[in-house]
């Protein structure tokens, strides 16, 4: 496994209270701002909820643990969601897929694309938030021939490392690239994805 480590900073974030209003972050999709608004909107008491738009719907099923975001931080779509109880927490989630392509005959100009994104949005990442921050990059995959994962996490440590028994990565990128099923049912080809994940405590 190939690992490499850059050292980031975080920057001010500019009236990041803590509490969980409902007021929407206004930030230009893409940018630095987009980045620290997903950050301050972690810091919720229900994190990303002021980031919440309309609920998924499955079919026409709501589902009541997924929520489209009201304006997407980078990409054309991102969801907020909420994985409860999972080992005495509860883990919430702002997630982006950047770039779907099913598998295709013209890999090279395909994974030409998928590279640029990553490249684009880990600068934008980096740059964001600088010098308090670090990144382990793995680059191989059983599961995938094309595999690169960005983590990105605070050099201060993890949040929540001395609470709960397992941790979150706080931010992730990754690419991907399988001519295969992921799994049962996912897709063969291409994704680009960016996820923030928050962890709290199940209330008692």
């Amino acid at each position: 496994m190939k690992t490499a480590y850059f050292a980031l900073s975080l920057l001010v974030l500019a009236g990041c209270g803590g509490g969980g209003g409902t007021k929407e972050a206004a930030f230009e999709p893409g940018s630095c701002d987009a980045v620290r608004s997903v950050l301050a909107a972690g810091q919720e008491t229900v994190p990303y909820s002021s980031l919440r738009g309309e609920p998924k719907m499955q079919g026409e099923r709501v589902l009541n643990d997924t929520w489209i975001a009201k304006t997407p931080a980078f990409g054309e779509h991102c969801e907020i969601g909420v994985i409860s109880g999972m080992m005495g927490t509860d883990i919430s989630l702002y997630r982006c897929e950047l770039f779907t392509a099913l598998r295709s005959s013209d890999r090279e100009t395909t994974e030409a694309e998928a590279r640029a994104l990553m490249s684009d949005v880990s600068d934008t990442i980096k740059g964001c938030l600088g010098d308090d921050w670090a990144v382990e990059e793995t680059t191989e995959h059983n599961d995938f021939e094309v595999y690169q994962n960005l983590v990105f996490e605070p050099v201060s440590g993890r949040p929540g490392a001395d609470t709960f028994d397992f941790t979150v990565d706080p931010i992730f990128l990754k690419m991907s690239y399988t001519p295969y099923m992921r799994g049962r049912s996912g897709p063969s080809g291409w994704i680009v994805e960016l996820q923030f994940q928050e962890q709290r405590a199940v209330a008692e």
